[in-house]
């Protein structure tokens, strides 16, 4: 093959970084014993912020990602989508934000400085377990929590159409649209949100069900949110371009399976700030399985766990 004739090929693939977000402060106050506390006082108890050293890993991951990509001979970053949730949107701007000090966050078509815009579709997976997380009596952020008291012999675990309504965080009433508007959740260590975000930005994508535990129990599949998320790559991939979208845990193992086409154990659990690249050869393959270039890289941040193991 010519260089021509492979540079027009290399025209026409889309490649993709798909990147977790960074440790949650929520969990860190929840490792200390203080997480029911923290539920119970937070404003906004599903969109906890990052942790100090999250911060740090989210700008690991914009440093890190210029180098690999130029590594590995792919485009740099030419547009970040992120979710709405505050940790996302935070790991967002701290990635960009190292890209620019880098050098490399400008956009493809303008040459303008790479700002972060808002994909509802990245969201957290709105199901049980994260209802259970943090809408529960005695709730710690733990995924699928059990209150203690139904872990006991001779107990078993209640569902969640057997809570009381006022035995479950009032914002549980709301459906899960609403509480997903981002625009006013900002925090105080990320001075970077009022400057790198795309207010003016409008998600291609959105939750289309009020979500909710009451009137009645209505959560979202895992079918559901996958579709979501591939809904965003299909709506931004372009030709020649390298995008990154930054999501959560089981959202990120779920566009795994779609892309790839194999079990989400191949992929394993994702670490803070883990990350892999796709490429797809051109507009028509978008459909098909997809070339993963990396898959479930985290070891670039081994010094920056809290702690001596592997944050999931």
């Amino acid at each position: 093959m010519s260089n021509e004739v492979k540079d027009e090929a290399d025209n026409k693939k889309f490649y993709l970084v798909v990147a977790r977000h960074g440790e949650r402060w929520d969990y860190v106050q929840r490792n200390a014993g203080h997480g029911a506390d923290w539920i119970a006082t937070a404003k906004r108890p599903w969109d906890p912020p990052l942790s100090p050293l999250g911060l740090k890993q989210a700008s690991r991951l914009g440093s890190h990602l210029m180098e690999k990509l130029a590594e590995l001979k792919l485009p740099p970053i030419a547009a970040c989508y992120s979710s709405p949730f505050l940790r996302c949107r935070q790991t967002s701007c701290q990635a960009v934000e190292a890209m620019m000090n880098g050098g490399t966050a400008t956009t493809a078509e303008t040459s303008a400085p790479l700002k972060v815009q808002i994909e509802i579709g990245l969201s957290e997976s709105l199901n049980k377990s994260w209802y259970r997380s943090w809408a529960l009596p005695g709730a710690d952020s733990t995924w699928g929590f059990v209150p203690p008291e139904e872990k006991q012999p001779g107990k078993r675990r209640r569902g969640l159409n057997e809570y009381s309504p006022e035995e479950l965080h009032l914002s549980s009433r709301v459906p899960a649209p609403e509480l997903l508007t981002w625009k006013e959740a900002t925090h105080e260590s990320s001075p970077n949100l009022q400057t790198l975000q795309d207010m003016e930005y409008q998600s291609t994508t959105a939750i289309c069900k009020p979500f909710a535990l009451r009137p009645k129990v209505l959560v979202e599949t895992a079918e559901e949110q996958q579709t979501r998320m591939f809904q965003v790559v299909a709506n931004k991939a372009r030709p020649g371009q390298t995008i990154l979208v930054v999501s959560h845990g089981g959202p990120v193992t779920h566009l795994y399976e779609k892309l790839s086409g194999k079990h989400w154990n191949v992929h394993g659990e994702s670490k803070y700030c883990c990350y892999s690249i796709y490429e797809c050869d051109s507009p028509e393959k978008m459909s098909e399985v997809w070339k993963t270039v990396v898959v479930n890289e985290s070891k670039y941040l081994d010094d920056l766990w809290s702690d001596g193991t592997a944050n999931i």
